[in-house]
């Protein structure tokens, strides 16, 4: 049957217009596929140096098919960007109130051990362990609260049970600059036990006693994603722990 002109306008405009919606299908399939694929993890600075690397690694050789995004960030804003759903896992120290909600599901991998580091010629640096008022009268460098406001805090009320005000003369945003002020003699501070592993150079790391203090990290997601891959995950991170 033979088209007028006017039919075989509307025919190439009515084609034309089903070529896009194909278009326009593959690419949402596209895209939601790619979704689907992207896994995007915020994690606190101190794990770079205990878990995070092999983790990272492991996750690489069983899930080749995802693609990984790291996210380093403050422990609150792994928190906040959970519940946002901007990221899909933190890997974060998870002794904090703001992470027991009803919106959370967090697993434990382990412990960390607080530690007192201070340089290699210190006083104390031959000792095999250091009680906390035996600090009384060290200058102490410190992270700001606004970087790790649980930590912080948790410390201040250990030094305040053992009727003790720390003396900070320094506070710095990152652990790289914290222990170089370390290093070079600027005070001692308070730390988590794995940051031995990478800054031993001019530093020594004394096991704190009376009190003794450990932090738990683990993984955090929002409940009720529908993702089969967190256990997955959670297994691949707790066999790097044992």
């Amino acid at each position: 049957m033979a088209l007028t002109p006017a039919g075989e306008a509307l025919y190439r405009e009515v084609k034309e217009a089903f070529v896009h919606l194909d278009q326009g299908i593959l690419g949402a399939v596209e895209i939601d596929q790619n979704a689907k694929n992207r896994l995007v993890i915020g994690y606190e600075s101190a794990t770079t140096c205990r878990i995070l690397p092999e983790w990272i690694k492991s996750i690489r050789t069983t899930l080749p098919e995802v693609k990984l995004e790291l996210l380093e960030l403050a422990e609150h804003l792994v928190h906040e960007k959970i519940i946002e759903e901007e990221i899909d896992v933190g890997l974060i120290y998870i002794d904090k109130d703001f992470l027991n909600s009803d919106l959370l599901e967090k697993k434990k991998l382990g412990s960390e051990r607080v530690v007192v580091a201070m340089s290699k010629k210190h006083p104390y640096a031959n000792k095999k362990s250091i009680s906390l008022n035996a600090l009384l009268k060290e200058n102490f460098v410190l992270h700001k609260k606004a970087e790790k406001p649980f930590f912080y805090d948790k410390f201040m009320d250990l030094c305040s049970q053992e009727n003790f005000v720390p003396n900070v003369v320094q506070e710095v945003e990152t652990e790289q600059a914290l222990m170089s002020l370390v290093s070079k003699g600027m005070g001692v501070s308070v730390v988590f036990e794995c940051l031995k592993e990478t800054f031993y150079a001019d530093t020594v790391f004394l096991p704190l006693k009376n009190p003794q203090l450990t932090v738990d990290y683990g993984l955090v997601r929002k409940k009720n994603r529908r993702d089969g891959v967190f256990q997955q995950l959670y297994e691949l991170a707790k066999s790097l722990t044992q």
